[in-house]
């Protein structure tokens, strides 16, 4: 069950950013110090969905009762808004989350997420294509997991920033700092060959060669997260109660 959370005297930390849809705050808890994620509903111009955190929460609940591993999610409120935190699966300058664009578009050059016309790229075989690029072919049974959980609760939004793996970051920037120092010899010849790296012009400049080398570093696969835009969140209280009152609405929004 979710607990209530008095955010209030929280410490905000607005020079963190984060990826998504929906506005997230990052806080500090002054007490042990831990990183939390603070989110509200989606709210803008005619969209109000004021129920989309408890669907984030709910999601929580009912992926963790399933067996899924997924990211827990708990009320708050800030003294103005309510809303639902999440711990940090990270911890500042130990590990590092890298979401799956990074994957996507290390891989294939021309997948552009900012561009409309690019949606059509995004499929199960571009995923499973590029973590298998990035030797990471592993986790393809992570993404599966995934959309299974995705097809139960209903998500409409699991976007290329709502998946990650999490890598060591002491580890990646110290191999890097080899790598920046140590132009010839053994460690060059090894980061070309995990690469792939045959072009000699790409040999010229290690740091470009690097550049990317955080991605097929070891590492771990996310729980699963931001999985709010499920459960008819977008659906407004009338519109819910004529649904109650009519299986086959029900029937016709679950097969759309």
């Amino acid at each position: 069950m979710a607990d209530f959370y008095d955010i209030t005297n929280w410490n905000e930390k607005p020079w963190f950013q984060t990826g998504g849809t929906r506005s997230k705050v990052i806080i500090e808890n002054p007490e042990n110090r831990k990183i939390y994620y603070f989110k509200t509903s989606l709210k803008k111009e005619k969209i109000d969905y004021k129920y989309e955190f408890w669907s984030e929460i709910i999601a929580s609940e009912v992926g963790t009762l399933l067996g899924f591993d997924l990211l827990r999610y708990d009320i708050a409120f800030n003294s103005k808004e309510i809303g639902c935190i999440s711990e940090s699966m990270t911890q500042e300058g130990v590990n590092k989350l890298t979401e799956g664009v990074s994957y996507l578009t290390g891989y294939d050059t021309t997948y552009n997420p900012k561009d409309k016309n690019s949606k059509k790229q995004y499929t199960f075989q571009l995923i499973f294509e590029a973590l298998g690029f990035f030797q990471l072919s592993r986790f393809a049974e992570n993404i599966i997991q995934i959309i299974i959980f995705d097809s139960i609760i209903g998500n409409s939004d699991r976007h290329q920033e709502n998946w990650g793996i999490i890598t060591a970051y002491n580890d990646i920037i110290a191999t890097i700092e080899i790598a920046k120092k140590e132009k010839k010899g053994f460690l060059e010849k090894q980061l070309f060959s995990l690469l792939a790296i045959t072009s000699k012009a790409k040999r010229k400049d290690l740091e470009k060669v690097v550049k990317n080398l955080h991605l097929i570093m070891p590492g771990n696969f996310s729980q699963i997260y931001d999985s709010g835009s499920c459960l008819g969140r977008e659906l407004s209280d009338e519109k819910t109660e004529q649904m109650l009152m009519d299986k086959s609405l029900i029937d016709t929004y679950i097969r759309k």
